[in-house]
């Protein structure tokens, strides 16, 4: 089973990321974009699945648009 990310981390991780999706730089409904459902999400830079950590260097904030697109893999192999 899974671990949990812990408020104190998810909190960390937008404090550093500024509250901002960190692959297109959306920063939320105000800013215009057509699509108002777009939400953040935190995702695993390497994936749980290939052995990634809930760890601050391992998780970083993205919109649901983005991450969709990443799906489960690495960043090199997400293009």
């Amino acid at each position: 089973m899974r671990k949990k990310i812990s408020k104190t981390l998810r909190v960390a991780v937008f404090a550093r990321d500024g509250q901002r999706c960190v692959l297109c730089g959306w920063g939320g409904p105000d800013e215009g974009w057509p699509n108002p459902v777009r939400t953040f999400e935190l995702d695993h830079i390497v994936p749980v699945l290939a052995g990634g950590r809930n760890t601050l260097e391992n998780l970083r904030v993205t919109c649901t648009r983005c991450n969709a697109r990443k799906g489960a893999r690495c960043p090199e192999s997400a293009r």
